[in-house]
C-alpha cells in the first residue's frame, strides 16, 4: 500500500516554492535592471569616447593640414622678391612648385650657392669700380686745377669726366644689385630653414597621429566588446527570468490542481 505526502503538507510546499521562484525572479528583475543600467553607462562611456576620438582625430587632422599648408608656403617661396631679383629668368620662377621636399631643398641650396657666388662676384666687381672711380676722380681733379691754373678759364667738361660719371652711374646699378641679390639671399636662407624645421617636424607628427589612431581603434574595439557582452548578460538574464516565471507559472499550476483534488467530495 503506497503512502500519499499529507495534502495540506504538499500545498506548503508549493507556496514555498513559489516564495522562492518569486524570489528569484525579483533578483533575475534586479539583476536586468542593473545589466540595464550598466548598459547604459558603458553605451554612454563609448558614445563619450567615441567622440573624444572624433575630436583628437579631427584636431590632429586639422594641425596635419596647417603643417602641409605652411610646408607648400615654404616651398613656393616668395615670388614677389624672387620675380624682383630674377626678372630677366622669368622661366625660374614657381621653380619648386611640384618638387618633393628633398628635390626643393637641393634647388634651394644650389640657388644659395649661386647667389653667394654672384654676391661674391659683384663685391669684386664693385671694389674694382670704387678704385676705378677713386683713381678717375684723382685725374680730374689734377687736371681741372692744372687747366684751371694755365688757363685760368671755366674748366670744360672732359672725357675724363664723362667717364667719371659713367662709373658712378656703373656703381650705384652695381650696388644696387648687390642689395638685391643680399635680400635675396637671406630670403632664400629663411625659407631653407623653414623647410628644414617642418621636415623635421612632419613625420613626427604623422607617426603621432597615426599611433592616435591607433589607440582610438583599440578602444572603440574594446568598447564594442564591452557593449556585446553588456547584451549577452541582459539575454541571459531575460532567459532566466522567462524561466522562472514558467517555474512559478507551474508551480501555482501545481498548487491549485492539488487543492482541487482536496476539495472535490471523496
Amino acid at each position: 500500500m503506497s503512502s500519499e505526502k499529507d495534502p495540506f503538507l504538499q500545498a506548503k510546499e508549493a507556496e514555498a516554492r513559489i516564495i522562492k521562484l518569486q524570489a528569484e525572479i525579483q533578483h533575475v528583475k534586479q539583476r536586468i535592471q542593473l545589466a540595464d543600467s550598466e548598459e547604459r553607462a558603458e553605451t554612454e562611456e563609448f558614445n563619450k569616447k567615441i567622440k573624444e576620438s572624433e575630436s583628437k582625430i579631427k584636431n590632429l587632422t586639422s594641425q596635419l593640414l596647417k603643417l602641409q599648408i605652411s610646408r607648400n608656403k615654404g616651398l613656393q617661396g616668395d615670388e614677389k622678391i624672387i620675380a624682383k631679383a630674377f626678372r630677366k629668368h622669368s622661366r625660374e620662377i614657381g621653380v619648386l612648385a611640384g618638387k618633393s621636399p628633398k628635390e626643393a631643398k637641393e634647388i634651394l641650396d644650389n640657388k644659395v650657392l649661386d647667389l653667394i657666388k654672384k654676391s661674391n662676384a659683384l663685391t669684386h666687381e664693385l671694389n674694382m669700380k670704387e678704385r676705378d672711380l677713386a683713381n678717375l676722380k684723382k685725374q680730374s681733379k689734377d687736371v681741372a686745377w692744372k687747366t684751371y691754373s694755365e688757363f685760368e678759364v671755366e674748366l670744360e667738361e672732359s672725357d675724363i669726366l664723362r667717364r667719371v660719371r659713367e662709373l658712378e652711374n656703373d656703381y650705384q646699378k652695381v650696388e644696387k644689385n648687390f642689395m638685391e641679390c643680399q635680400i635675396i639671399q637671406v630670403k632664400y636662407k629663411a625659407i631653407e630653414e623653414q623647410l628644414r624645421r617642418e621636415l623635421m617636424a612632419y613625420p613626427r607628427l604623422l607617426e603621432e597621429l597615426e599611433e592616435q589612431h591607433r589607440e582610438q581603434q583599440l578602444d572603440v574595439e574594446r568598447l564594442m566588446a564591452s557593449e556585446a557582452r553588456a547584451h549577452e548578460r541582459r539575454e541571459v538574464a531575460r532567459k532566466e527570468l522567462s524561466k522562472a516565471e514558467a517555474d512559478a507559472l507551474r508551480a501555482r499550476q501545481e498548487k491549485e490542481k492539488i487543492k482541487g483534488i482536496h476539495k472535490a467530495p471523496t
